[in-house]
Formats: structure tokens, C-alpha cells, sequence
């Protein structure tokens, strides 16, 4: 073995590995010691999951700078002295992003530490972004590294050295920007950790460990994130007492608004109810909601439930089977709905995880738990350190990740895992003994990661499950076709299909478009691909020796261009993301036309019903060795997501009783399919008929002159308060300025005469009184001309006296 390998093999094996590490081990975060086992609830800030490195490797210079180091086990930083040379290591961390497709706000990137060289002191190492991600395991070296940005995206540099790092130990950078700038492009992260000054004047050498050697301490990124909240809560506009103690109308506006926790965040639907009291578990009177339920089974059952899952407080592994038979319609999962026998509570669930399966087996599920999954990969929708989350009127929400399909043609499996809930304790309601559904489960000590069930049962569970798309057109998979997802590779094309309007029935803006699949090989990629839509008045069938024809003389909106575009597969269900800008106002048909100039990649073929009259396509394609062109009438299976942006609506439930409080709420859905907690408000309708109460109008000085200022002036009260007061001259209406419970308005006389006003009084609840008045105006006061008085009063001249009181009273208007 050459000799500075063996050095520095020696120089490795310095390495004490600890034998234990939990999730309690402290952080570093910026210098600052935090504890990893940060809490993150439903409903409030916190970590929505994690990303582990998905290649890692480290480099050496000096006598190794041409020397892969995959051999070895562990990753490397900083400076060291290894006679007779000063070498520096470096770690490349790759992370696959692919699958972040929820919101966050902060990205922090966490090694382990695991050891340092003898007892070095301590240098700031910094993270740095690679956007090479070219670079493979078994070739990198310190001499073929691809370039690095000069500055790193975050540094660890405090406290001081020797203590700034600390073995056996997590350490945390903060790499937002980089995960953003990633996340929008290729989804490939390359982070190098270094040593910010890689000058050897002291060892500051660092070791890591590599993920393929010790997946347990292998690095990872912790996603931040914060829900959505709903604030600006209104009825008709009224936001606090008294005024919204005294509502008007029978019907009022219920409104609100999404605090957008997340730049460039949307709503996109929202749930709103009218309750009879405050605890929302009376006589519901009115609700509404964008987001579409389906029941999947409703036992009957008031009292008694299963203690499995969430009745006791140890750990568990369950399994639910709901087959095909229960399953309505198929869908984008957004919600489950379970109902509770007891009435209100909270669970605290500890290291909480549910995942989804479809399968085509129709047995029971047995005790192996693997083997229920009839070989497909289950999908994990929630998992949380610590999730709380509150049910009330016997029913238990959980809001999942949208990332899973239901196909009704196959059976539902919902798995659900936890250490403890040290919450409340609640039964599930459920038929015992009752099929068609089925359970398998195992709790206590080791059942969280047991592969064995202790139980398996037929019992089917009470549950609702509430979908974020809204179906359009479904038929069991039997015909399947090819266009356009499954055409020729390396060959243009151009497809169009168009929806009744009938069968949409609803408006609203387009946000993503799914076609449910039957067959799909490989990813389906386009390249120079632009998806448009209209709502087109042309209806029946298309036509294709002019597709422009087809768009009813309206220019079709653009709302995916992309020169390679990848569509979506979700559960065997592609997902075409639109940009939101398109509303269809449900007046005509929805047509959606497809170009590229070549398919690049994959295959996928669509359940269709070609004698359905409700969806019509028009192709220019090649497939299966020729040129296509034609059209007829095609049922595609097909879903929509809208986005319901609305942020008011006008109540429409049970009729208002006059003198009552009612309380209402409202939760909303960003457009991560993340939804709020219930914001609630209460109010009272109160309708009064009195107007407001005045005194006056009064008008000084008085007489009043052409060419003099004069003021109206009114007392104005009411129960309440006043909304406005405004006077109007000739149909001209002026506001007049308030001064507590006196309106005054001023103005300037300009012609002799009477001039007639009107006073209009409303409150704020919107009743109104009025009065009339005039003012009469006088012809001009005459001027006094300038005298000298002194020297007449000098003069002490009684005719003069009197020639002045004459020229007084001469010069004194006329009495009226």
C-alpha cells in the first residue's frame, strides 16, 4: 500500500464512532445549539418533512488530489497537517429534490460530525453551491471537482475556536436559496462543505459519515414550513361590535382573507359554516365548500368504536382495507374524515405516519404487512415528529399531502403508524365484525417497525375521504387509447379534446388537469410543448382540416409552454399544472388542444369510451407507424382542480331569527393543498328600522348677505353611530364635517334669495333620515365709506354729529 494512503488511512481510523445517537442530539445552527426534535403540528409552524443525501463523497488534495476516495467510509473538511504535507478536504453532498412539491420557507442542510483530527482547533466551515451535478462517486477527485460559487450560501463561524465544533454532533447550514433556485430547476442539489480559508496553519480537519456506510448519520435537508391562516373575518363588511351585533340583512356577506404565509401563496378553496352555537356541534345551518367528499362507509353506529389506532397510548401499526366496492370515484386524496365516539379532544401523536396503497388483491389483509401491499410501494402522505390536532362534533380531519390517487377500480389500503399520543384517548367508529372491509394490526413495544400484525379482523371503519379534484368524467378501465400521451417518439403533434359543459358543471380558474392512466411506460416528456384552452361556443364534434375552427372564433389562452416539459404521474394519474390564468365561466364547452414538436420519452394509454357524446377529440399525430388525422366522439377519463379564489359569499341557510347570535367559520386552502386552522367569528341579526335622531339645522350668522360666509349646522345621533352625513343643494350633495355629534357645512352666499337644502342622516347600519331647509339671502350689506373722524370729533360739531348719524342711517339697509 503506498505510504499516504496508509497515512492517511491511519489518519481515518482516528474516527470514535459513538454507540447511540437520538433525535434529541443538540444542533449547531449558526453557532447557536438547538435541539433536532424541533415540534411540528397540523395546524402550526414547523418541519413538513426531510430529504437524505442521496450521494456523498470526499476529496483530499496534496498526494490524494488525484485519488478517489470512495473506498472510504467517511467525508472530510478542512485543514490537517499529514507530514510532510498541509492538505485540505472538501464533502460533496448530492440531494435528489424531485419530490418537494410543498410550500417552505427555510431549507437547513444538517452532518453529522463525527470526529476531528487529535485535538485540533476549530475553523468556520461553509456550505456551497455546485450547480454541476454532473460529477459520479467513483471518479471524483480533488483535481476533476467541477467549480464552486466563491462565497458559500451559509457559514458556521461562532463561537470561537476550539469550541465552534463539537464531535458527535449535528450540525445545520442554512441553504434556502439554493433548494428554492433548485426545486424550479432540474431538481439536482450539489452542496461542498469546506473550510472557508483552506490555508494549512493548523489541523481544523473534520470527519463526516457517509450515507452508504451509515445511513443512520447520513445527511439530510429539514424542510420548514408554515400553514396558512385566515384573518379579516366580516359580515356585510362588519368586523366587531356593536356593529356586528346589528346585521341588517337576512342574508349577509360572509368574507375573509388568506394570510399569505409563503411569497407568491394562493388560496384555492376554502370551507364556511353557520352554527347555532359557539362550540360548533349543534344545528349546522348553512355550509359551504369548494373541496368534494365522498362517503366511503358510515357504520350507524352512536356508541362503542375501536381503540385501534388512536384509543391507547403506546405504539401501533394499523392497517385499513377499503375494497373497490366502497370506492365511489377516483380522485387526488385531500382529506380523511373518521368519526369518533367521543365528542371533542385533542390528539398528540408521536412520530406519526400514514401511507396509502392501491391494490388489486381482494382477500382480507393478513399478518404480514408486506404482503398486503401485493408488491406496490406504498406512499407516505403525513409524516410528523409530533402532530397535534383537535376533533370536535365526533369527527377526526386529517389534512394528507396531495400526492396520492384513489382508482376506484382497485382497493384501498390506509396504514397508519405511531410511537405514543399523549393526548386525548378516542375509538374509531367501525361495523365489528363486519365486513366488506379489513384490519390487521400489532401495538406495544416494537409494533411501530414490526413486519408482523397480532391481529387481523373483518371490520370496516367509518370514513369519509375528501378529494381536491373535482371529476369530470370516469368509466371503469376497458377501451384505452394512445392519443395523445402514447404517440411515436420523435414525432410532432397536435390533439384536441374538448368536455361538455354538462358534464363540468362548474366554474372557476383552471389550475391542473389529470388523465387517469392504464398503461404507462416510462415518463411522458414533450419537447417545445404548449398546452391552450378556450371555452368554445362551437359544440358536437371537431373538426380537423381546420383546427383553428374549433375555437368558435375565441383565441385560446396559453397556458403551458415549455421547450421540455415532464408530465406528472401521480398514482398512475398524469398532471398537467397549468399557470392560472385561465377562468372557465362554465357557459360553453372546455376545449384543450395539445402541441410539441416531439414526444420525447414514455408512453401512456388512457381509458376512453368512444360512443360517450360528452368529450370529443380532434388529432394530427403519428402512431403505430403512420400519420393520423381524423376525429370522433371519445370519453376520457378526466378530473380538474380549480382554484376557488373567492373570498366572500352571501349566506343562504336556514332563515335568520331576529335577536340571535350565530357563529360562523372558515378555514381556506393554499395552493399547496395545505388548509388552515378555523377562524371563527360570531354575530347577531338585529334588524332596526329607526333612523338616525337630529336637532336643528340651524344657520348663523344670521341675516345672511351676498358675499358673506355663513353655516349650517345639525345635531346628529343615533343607537349605534353615524355612517355619513352629507347636505344637497339642487341635487349636488356635499359631505359635512363632524365634530362628535355637530355637522356643520360652510359656504360663501353668491345670489339673493331663498336657497333650499336637504340634510340625508345615515347610520351605519345603513337606515337614513332626512330634513329640509332654506336659507334666505340678502342683496349686499353697503359699505361704509372711509371718514376722517378725529378731526370732525375735534371740531366738536353737534351738526356735524348729525350729518354722521344721517349718513348712518341712510347707509343702512332696509329693515325686512
Amino acid at each position: 500500500m503506498d505510504t499516504k494512503i496508509l497515512s492517511l488511512t491511519v489518519f481515518f481510523a482516528l474516527l470514535i464512532l459513538p454507540t447511540t445517537i437520538g433525535i434529541t442530539s443538540p444542533i449547531s445552527l449558526n453557532g447557536a445549539v438547538y435541539e433536532s426534535n424541533i415540534e411540528s403540528t397540523a395546524y402550526t409552524e414547523g418541519i413538513i418533512d426531510q430529504i437524505t443525501v442521496a450521494e456523498d463523497i470526499g476529496v483530499v488534495n496534496g498526494t490524494y488530489q488525484d485519488t478517489n476516495l470512495d473506498i472510504y467510509d467517511e467525508l472530510y473538511i478542512g485543514t490537517a497537517f499529514d507530514g510532510p504535507d498541509w492538505l485540505a478536504g472538501r464533502s460533496w453532498l448530492r440531494f435528489n429534490l424531485s419530490e418537494v412539491n410543498f410550500p417552505f420557507y427555510r431549507a437547513i442542510m444538517y452532518v453529522y460530525i463525527s470526529g476531528e483530527w487529535g485535538t485540533t482547533d476549530d475553523e468556520p466551515i461553509g456550505a456551497y453551491y455546485c450547480s454541476d451535478d454532473s460529477w459520479e462517486v467513483s471518479v471524483i477527485t480533488w483535481n476533476n471537482q467541477p467549480s464552486i460559487t466563491e462565497q458559500p450560501t451559509d457559514v458556521i463561524n461562532s463561537p470561537a475556536s476550539p469550541d465552534m465544533f463539537i464531535t458527535d454532533n449535528w450540525y445545520g447550514w442554512d441553504i434556502t436559496e439554493d433548494v428554492q433556485a433548485t426545486v424550479s430547476g432540474d431538481k439536482i442539489l450539489t452542496e461542498v462543505l469546506k473550510q472557508t480559508e483552506e490555508v494549512g496553519t493548523q489541523s481544523a480537519f473534520k470527519y463526516s459519515l457517509r450515507s452508504s456506510y451509515y445511513p443512520s448519520y447520513a445527511a439530510y435537508i429539514e424542510f420548514y414550513y408554515s400553514n396558512p391562516s385566515t384573518d379579516q373575518m366580516s359580515v356585510d363588511g362588519k368586523t366587531s361590535s356593536p356593529l356586528i351585533d346589528y346585521i341588517q340583512d337576512p342574508t349577509p356577506t360572509l368574507g375573509w382573507h388568506m394570510s399569505e404565509s409563503l411569497i407568491g401563496d394562493y388560496q384555492t378553496g376554502y370551507n364556511v359554516e353557520v352554527w347555532d352555537n359557539e362550540f360548533y356541534n349543534s344545528s349546522q345551518l348553512f355550509s359551504k365548500s369548494t373541496e368534494s367528499k365522498s362517503l366511503i362507509y358510515d357504520s350507524g353506529t352512536i356508541s362503542g368504536g375501536n381503540t385501534h389506532p388512536f384509543g391507547i397510548d403506546d405504539e401501533m401499526r394499523h392497517q385499513l382495507k377499503f375494497p373497490s366496492e366502497l370506492l365511489p370515484r377516483s380522485g387526488i386524496i385531500d382529506k380523511l374524515y373518521f368519526n369518533t365516539t367521543q365528542e371533542s379532544g385533542t390528539l398528540n401523536l408521536e412520530d406519526f405516519e400514514i401511507s396509502l396503497v392501491m391494490v388489486a388483491d381482494t382477500d382480507n389483509l393478513t399478518t404480514t404487512f408486506a404482503n398486503n401491499y401485493d408488491g406496490r410501494t406504498p406512499t407516505v402522505v403525513l409524516a410528523m415528529d409530533n402532530y397535534e390536532v383537535s376533533y370536535s362534533d365526533h369527527t377526526l380531519i386529517i389534512d394528507v399531502e396531495n400526492t396520492f390517487m384513489v382508482n376506484n377500480y382497485l382497493n384501498l389500503i390506509i396504514e397508519i403508524r405511531l410511537m405514543n399520543n399523549t393526548g386525548d384517548l378516542t375509538q374509531l367508529r367501525r361495523a365489528i365484525s363486519t365486513g366488506p372491509g379489513s384490519v390487521a394490526g400489532v401495538f406495544g413495544t416494537g409494533a411501530y417497525s414490526s413486519e408482523i400484525a397480532s391481529y387481523t379482523v373483518v371490520r370496516t371503519y367509518d370514513l369519509t375521504i375528501g378529494f381536491v379534484t373535482e371529476e369530470v368524467y370516469s368509466i371503469p378501465v376497458a377501451g384505452l387509447n394512445a392519443f395523445p400521451f402514447g404517440t411515436t417518439v420523435g414525432h410532432s403533434g397536435l390533439f384536441q379534446i374538448k368536455y361538455n359543459q354538462s358534464v363540468i358543471d362548474r366554474s372557476g380558474h383552471l389550475d391542473k388537469i389529470y388523465f387517469r392512466v392504464s398503461t404507462l411506460t416510462g415518463n411522458v416528456v414533450f419537447e417545445n410543448f404548449t398546452v391552450s384552452v378556450v371555452e368554445t361556443p362551437e359544440e358536437g364534434n371537431l373538426v380537423y382540416d381546420d383546427f383553428t375552427t374549433n375555437y368558435g372564433g375565441i383565441t385560446p389562452t396559453v397556458v403551458i409552454d415549455e421547450s421540455i416539459y415532464e408530465v406528472q404521474n401521480i398514482g398512475n394519474c398524469l398532471v398537467l399544472d397549468f399557470d392560472n390564468i385561465f377562468y372557465y365561466h362554465n357557459q360553453y364547452d372546455l376545449l384543450i388542444e395539445f402541441r410539441w414538436d416531439s414526444l420525447v420519452s414514455g408512453a401512456a394509454l388512457i381509458p376512453n369510451n368512444q360512443t360517450a357524446a360528452v368529450c370529443y377529440r380532434a388529432w394530427d399525430v403519428h402512431w403505430n407507424g403512420l400519420d393520423r388525422l381524423g376525429e370522433q366522439a371519445a370519453g376520457y377519463d378526466f378530473m380538474i382542480d380549480f382554484i376557488e379564489s373567492d373570498t366572500s359569499l352571501e349566506y343562504s341557510g336556514e332563515p335568520l331569527t331576529t335577536g340571535t347570535t350565530y357563529y360562523w367559520r372558515v378555514q381556506v386552502c393554499n395552493s399547496y393543498g395545505i388548509w388552515s386552522d378555523w377562524a371563527t367569528q360570531s354575530f347577531t341579526y338585529h334588524p332596526l328600522t329607526s333612523g338616525p335622531e337630529y336637532e336643528g339645522p340651524i344657520v348663523t350668522p344670521t341675516p345672511v348677505y351676498i358675499g358673506y360666509q355663513f353655516m349650517i349646522s345639525i345635531n346628529v345621533t343615533y343607537i349605534l353611530d353615524i355612517s355619513e352625513v352629507t347636505i344637497d343643494f339642487g341635487g349636488t350633495s356635499y359631505p359635512m364635517l363632524a365634530d362628535g355629534d355637530t355637522y356643520t357645512y360652510n359656504m360663501t352666499a353668491t345670489e339673493a334669495g331663498i336657497l333650499n337644502f336637504t340634510i340625508y342622516m345615515e347610520s351605519v347600519i345603513g337606515t337614513s333620515t332626512s330634513v329640509d331647509g332654506n336659507v334666505t339671502i340678502l342683496l349686499p350689506r353697503a359699505i361704509i365709506p372711509s371718514i376722517p373722524l378725529l378731526p370732525i370729533i375735534a371740531a366738536v360739531s353737534v351738526g356735524a354729529i348729525i350729518v354722521i348719524v344721517v349718513i348712518i342711517k341712510m347707509k343702512s339697509p332696509p329693515k325686512t
